[in-house]
C-alpha cells in the first residue's frame, strides 16, 4: 500500500499543474437581469416604470416606493425604473418577477391624499430594493390561484435626526376562482 501512495503522488502533483480546459466562472456571465438577453424564447426582459404604494392598517403607516410624491402631485408622473423579466408560459400564464433599488419614502398616515404628502413631511426616506413577483401576470389561468405582490427592504434615514431607519414591507395580493381577493400588507420601520 505504501508503494501505490507513492506512485499516485506524481499523478496528483501532475494532474494539479495541468490548465483548466473550462473557462473559470469569472471568465463567464453574471446571471442577471442586466446583462441577459432581452428576449430569449419564452423569456422577455427589460425595465419598466414604477410606483408602488401600501398601508399598514395596524403601524398607521403608508409607504410610496418609485415615486417623489411633490411631482407625481403636480401632474408629473416620473417613475423609477425597474428590471423585469417575463415568462410566457405554454399554458398561457405570464410569471413575471421584477426588482430594483427605488426612491422609498414612508408617511405616518394612511390616506392617498397630495394634499398630505405635499405638506406633511414623510418620517423616513431614502432608497430600497423593490422586488415584485406574480404567478399570473394576467390573471386569466383557468383553475389556477393568482397570487402576486411587493416585497421591499432597505437602510431609510429618520427625517426628524438623520439617523439610520431600518425599512421592511410587504403587500401580498391572491386571487382565487373559487375564493375572493385576500390582502395581507406591513410595514416595519426601525
Amino acid at each position: 500500500m505504501r508503494y501505490l501512495r507513492f506512485a499516485l503522488l506524481p499523478l496528483v502533483f501532475a494532474a494539479c499543474s495541468e490548465q483548466s480546459t473550462v473557462a473559470s466562472l469569472e471568465d463567464g456571465p453574471a446571471f442577471n437581469f442586466a446583462n441577459a438577453p432581452a428576449e430569449s424564447g419564452i423569456v422577455v426582459r427589460g425595465e419598466t416604470p414604477v410606483g408602488v404604494t401600501w398601508v399598514d392598517l395596524d403601524s398607521g403607516l403608508r409607504v410610496v416606493l418609485g415615486a417623489d410624491m411633490d411631482e407625481f402631485c403636480a401632474g408629473i408622473v416620473n417613475f423609477d425604473l425597474i428590471a423585469f423579466q417575463d415568462a410566457n408560459l405554454p399554458t398561457g400564464r405570464i410569471v413575471s418577477v421584477a426588482t430594483g433599488e427605488v426612491q422609498t419614502r414612508v408617511w405616518d398616515f394612511l390616506d392617498f391624499d397630495c394634499d398630505l404628502f405635499t405638506t406633511i413631511a414623510p418620517v423616513a426616506a431614502g432608497s430600497a430594493n423593490l422586488q415584485n413577483n406574480d404567478n399570473d401576470l394576467q390573471g386569466s389561468a383557468v383553475n389556477n390561484t393568482n397570487t402576486w405582490g411587493w416585497t421591499a427592504n432597505g437602510m431609510l434615514e429618520w427625517t426628524a435626526d438623520g439617523s439610520p431607519a431600518r425599512f421592511n414591507g410587504f403587500v401580498r395580493q391572491q386571487f382565487g376562482n373559487n375564493s375572493g381577493p385576500k390582502v395581507v400588507s406591513k410595514i416595519n420601520l426601525n
